[in-house]
């Protein structure tokens, strides 16, 4: 796993530098107000968020993102990481990019954040997928001052989690199951990042069953039930996700390959 990681933390980064190079010629076109298509279809009250808040837009060569002013001095981090992840997990997921950018929104208070996803403010998470857009919370709301938040945000933030959702999603149209997303966004961070998802559970989760993950994964403890369904997918391993993936595309469903883990 250590050398599959090094691989690609080495592709990351000529993807970064040709990101870079790509950034210098594109300046002007990144910054400005970008016009949302009317007839794309997005989630209504994100659409109407951006709207109401006179949102800057910045362009990047796989993404759009929106945010206020408050959030500039994060928006090209943010942006240029998706830029660098995207393509890398689309290919990792054996899934064409289409000629549509994927778009992203900032957030700058944990209330705003709760309002439009409809969750609870004090239990809100880092980011979402949610509405056809990838939507991040400002790193300073979950991030002490004290600490280096850019380099927390880029080992530990839910940029590569949430584009690994939204590539699932385009790749499988919805054909899975909730615990299934989760456990494959937590598995691509682990082996593009290096980050694992509460290691210190791995004991208490061995109680649950993929039936429990199945049948009631909102209903058992979030960390435990995250923990358990990364612990399904990378128990299968790499290669045989990808046949798993390209299976479902198909039709087929999860049963069929989990129910007797």
């Amino acid at each position: 796993m250590h050398d599959i990681l090094m691989k690609f933390k080495c592709a990351a980064v000529f993807v970064f530098l040709a990101v870079f190079l790509i950034n210098i010629k594109i300046t002007m076109s990144r910054s400005g107000n970008l016009v949302i298509p009317e007839k794309k279809t997005i989630n209504k009250k994100i659409y109407t968020y951006i709207a109401e808040n006179n949102m800057i837009a910045k362009q990047g060569k796989y993404a759009n993102i929106y945010y206020e002013k408050v959030d500039e001095q994060y928006s090209d981090m943010i942006l240029d990481m998706a830029d660098l992840y995207y393509p890398i997990i689309s290919s990792e997921m054996n899934h064409k990019i289409s000629d549509e950018k994927i778009d992203i929104v900032i957030y700058n208070s944990k209330k705003k954040f709760a309002d439009i996803l409809l969750i609870d403010e004090k239990n809100s998470p880092m980011g979402a997928y949610y509405g056809g857009f990838i939507n991040i919370l400002n790193p300073e709301s979950w991030i002490e001052k004290d600490e280096d938040i850019i380099e927390r945000f880029m080992n530990e933030g839910p940029v590569v989690h949430e584009i690994t959702h939204l590539v699932l999603d385009k790749k499988l149209k919805g054909n899975y199951d909730l615990w299934f997303s989760e456990g494959v966004a937590l598995y691509f961070e682990k082996r593009l990042t290096g980050f694992e998802w509460r290691k210190d559970l791995s004991r208490s989760a061995d109680k649950i069953t993929y039936k429990d993950l199945k049948e009631n994964f909102l209903e058992i403890d979030e960390s435990l039930a995250y923990r358990k369904s990364y612990e399904l997918i990378d128990k299968i391993g790499y290669e045989r996700l990808l046949k798993i993936l390209d299976e479902i595309q198909k039709g087929k469903t999860c049963d069929e390959f989990f129910e007797t883990l």
